[in-house]
C-alpha cells in the first residue's frame, strides 16, 4: 500500500550476536628509565680528637744546678706546628713524671716549663716553678687551652708522693702512700699567658729540670706532649 502523505515511521532494531575478538594489538612502547642520580662527593677526613705530638724515648737524667734551654728533653724545646690551635677550645697537654735520687730531705729538684717563651706558673711564688724535695716524686698534668689566637688559659694538677725507697738506676719508683696526708695535690685553673706566635708560627714547649746538688740527679721518666681538638 502506498502513503505517499505518511511520516517515516522508525521500527525498534534487534541487535545482533556479538561478533568474533578481533587480533590483539602491537605492544606498546616501553617507558623511558629515569635517570640514575648522582653520588655525592666524599667528606674531608676529620681531625682525630687526640694526637701525641711528642714524647721522650728514654728516660733523661738531670744533674744541672741551673736551667738551660730544654736541658730535660733532649737539648731542643719540642715544637707544636703552627695553626695547630685552630679553634677555641683547642687544648695542649703535658704529662710529666719525675724521679729524684732519693734523699732523705735537704737537696731538691725544680720543673719549669715555658711555653713560646713564657713561664707556666705552676707555683704562687716567682719564680713560679714546681720545687720539691729528693725524698718526692712528682706527676704533673698541664692544659693550655686555646681562648683566642693569642692566649692560651693553664690549668694543671700535680701531685707529690713520698719515695720510700727506689731503684734511681733501673727507673723504679717504690714509694708513696694511701695515706691522704702524705700525697700533696694541687689545681689551678686562672691564669692565661700570651702567645703571639700560636697561629702563625711554630711554638716551642721547653721543658726544664735543676736539682740544687749535682751529687744528686732527678730522671725525667715520662715527658709527652698531646693536642685535644675540642669536640
Amino acid at each position: 500500500m502506498s502513503c505517499n502523505s505518511c511520516s517515516n515511521v522508525t521500527l525498534p532494531g534487534v541487535q545482533g550476536p556479538v561478533g568474533p575478538q578481533g587480533p590483539a594489538g602491537a605492544n606498546g612502547t616501553n617507558g623511558t628509565n629515569g635517570t640514575n642520580g648522582t653520588n655525592g662527593t666524599n667528606g674531608t677526613d676529620g681531625t682525630d680528637g687526640v694526637s701525641l705530638i711528642n714524647t721522650i724515648t728514654a728516660p733523661v737524667a738531670v744533674s744541672a744546678t741551673s736551667y738551660s734551654s730544654a736541658n730535660a728533653i733532649g737539648g731542643t724545646p719540642w715544637s707544636v706546628p703552627l695553626n695547630t690551635l685552630k679553634d677555641t677550645g683547642d687544648t695542649l697537654r703535658i704529662e710529666l713524671t719525675v724521679l729524684p735520687t732519693f734523699v732523705d730531705g735537704g737537696e731538691y729538684t725544680n720543673v719549669n716549663i715555658e711555653v713560646g717563651g713564657q713561664v707556666v706558673h705552676l707555683w704562687t711564688v716567682s719564680p713560679y716553678d714546681l720545687t720539691f724535695e729528693q725524698n718526692y716524686y712528682a706527676n704533673i698534668q698541664v692544659d693550655l687551652i686555646k681562648t683566642s689566637d693569642t692566649t692560651l688559659r693553664v690549668e694543671f694538677l700535680y701531685s707529690l708522693h713520698p719515695q720510700f725507697f727506689s731503684d734511681y738506676a733501673n727507673n723504679l719508683i717504690m714509694g708513696g702512700s694511701l695515706v691522704g696526708s702524705s700525697v700533696f695535690s694541687f689545681a689551678r685553673s686562672n691564669q692565661t699567658i700570651t702567645v703571639p706566635s700560636l697561629i702563625t708560627n711554630n711554638t716551642d714547649v721547653d721543658i726544664q729540670m735543676k736539682v740544687s746538688d749535682a751529687t744528686y740527679p732527678a730522671k725525667l721518666l715520662i715527658g709527652k706532649l698531646y693536642f685535644f681538638k675540642k669536640l
